[in-house]
């Protein structure tokens, strides 16, 4: 398994393309014993690629400034909420052992769907559904780890090329990001969260152009950083809920830094000389960096991918079960159209207001739109998709707006659901109140 692989720090020539809501609950994604288990095995390693992959090619002056650098490797770390938990303060770099695992479970996820010929999507909209669903939208209402959401097989890695690929990318990205957190120390920057967004974003480029500037002497083909931050921008690309926000701009210059060093990058250790493929290489890895870069533009791409992420079923992402439905079957949208009363629950300070409501929701095309009204004025439900037994709409009352559930078990005779508002330009579909109706 997994511990018998061996550490690659050396010349990558493979070419790897491309195909909010609460992160409450990610700290229980992986059990104590297991992330106990790695913990030991990413201490070793991660030692081995700072002492044996970074440091010798520092210069004079990097290696004085970083001499007091620690490196922790914690279960979780205070970030425990946020599965790319890796961040530097002070002298220190914290690299959680849940982070590590996660990035480590994907990189493997990329290399089976990659030789067994999978959709590659599957990965990002997984990350993305983990920033964009609560956890009681998943079995046992906790997040699934990648492995289980997207049916990687437990001897996944007894496929010798999925082993060595995916050990390729993780160690990549390993190295990028110790050498990323490695400059943000040797410039003494201080917390994003302690300066303006602008500085921030200065800061996380100038710690993108540390890392360059080393790997670039190893030489290592930065796949593992393309994807990494493929991963990333699905789960904060608006630079919110992370101490490493992402920016086009910042993308766009670590794009043209590779591309600026590929001839450096492009050498073989063993002689020197540089390979025309892996040029093209990492051409192709600064074009994918200025394609995530223009996706972070796109505002309404944005938005599409946060309605998918909301409304899709994990279920879907298994490449076995989806082919043969797992058993799960779709209504149609009927099951969801006509007048409903009942009970609407409120949470106001503390307590539960309970209040009649009607609902009425029809078909638009694809999707279902409506009212609804408790007495004091009408409310307007737009943007419904039906995924699975659910459907997943916005709502907007008295100048208010947000998103919510409703959930059918019997062919659409009653509804059950939550819903939550839209706070600091994020919006919830749960927190607010529910939902307890019957067709009438």
């Amino acid at each position: 398994m997994k511990n018998q692989r061996k550490l690659l720090c050396c010349f990558f020539i493979l070419f790897v393309p491309f195909i909010t809501l609460s992160a409450q609950g990610m700290d229980n994604m992986y059990d104590e014993q297991t992330l106990r288990y790695w913990q030991k095995r990413y201490n070793l390693s991660m030692n081995r690629i700072l002492n044996e992959g970074v440091v010798p090619f520092l210069t004079g002056e990097q290696r004085q400034k970083l001499a007091a650098v620690s490196m922790q490797i914690p279960l979780r770390g205070r970030l425990a909420k946020d599965p790319f938990g890796f961040y530097a303060y002070a002298n220190n770099i914290v690299l959680s052992t849940q982070s590590l695992k996660f990035l480590d479970d994907l990189c493997i996820a990329y290399a089976w769907y990659h030789y067994n010929n999978h959709p590659i999507a599957n990965i990002t909209d997984y990350v993305a559904m983990l920033r964009y669903q609560s956890p009681n939208r998943f079995p046992g209402q906790k997040y699934p780890t990648p492995f289980v959401a997207l049916g990687v097989p437990e001897n996944a890695l007894s496929n010798k090329k999925v082993d060595e690929l995916s050990l390729r990318l993780f160690n990549s990205a390993r190295a990028f990001i110790l050498c990323h957190e490695l400059g943000h120390i040797f410039y003494r920057h201080p917390g994003n969260k302690q300066v303006a967004s602008a500085v921030s974003i200065k800061n996380e480029k100038q710690a993108d152009s540390f890392a360059v500037s080393v790997l670039k002497k190893v030489p290592n083909i930065p796949v593992g950083a393309a994807f990494f931050f493929q991963l990333y921008s699905h789960w904060d690309w608006d630079g919110e809920e992370t101490t490493h926000p992402l920016s086009s701009s910042r993308l766009t210059s670590l794009a043209n830094a590779i591309r600026a060093n590929r001839i450096y990058f492009a050498k073989d250790p063993a002689n020197g000389l540089v390979s025309s493929s892996a040029v093209s290489v990492i051409d192709g890895i600064s074009a994918d960096l200025q394609r995530i870069a223009t996706l972070l533009m796109d505002e309404e791409l944005q938005k599409s991918i946060i309605i998918a992420a909301q409304s899709r079923e994990v279920w879907t992402l298994n490449p076995v079960a989806s082919k043969r439905g797992s058993g799960h079957t779709i209504p149609s949208h009927s099951l969801f159209v006509g007048n409903f009363s009942g009970k609407y629950f409120r949470h106001v300070q503390g307590s539960v207001e309970d209040l009649s409501v009607v609902v009425y929701l029809k078909a638009v095309g694809k999707m279902l739109n409506g009212t609804f009204n408790f007495g004091i004025g009408e409310g307007v439900i737009t943007n419904g998709y039906v995924a699975g037994d659910k459907l997943f709409y916005d709502w907007k009352f008295a100048g208010r707006t947000g998103k919510g559930v409703f959930h059918t078990k019997d062919g659409g005779r009653t509804l059950t659901g939550t819903w939550g508002y839209t706070w600091r330009g994020k919006s919830y579909d749960s927190g607010g109140g529910e939902w307890s109706l019957t067709k009438n």
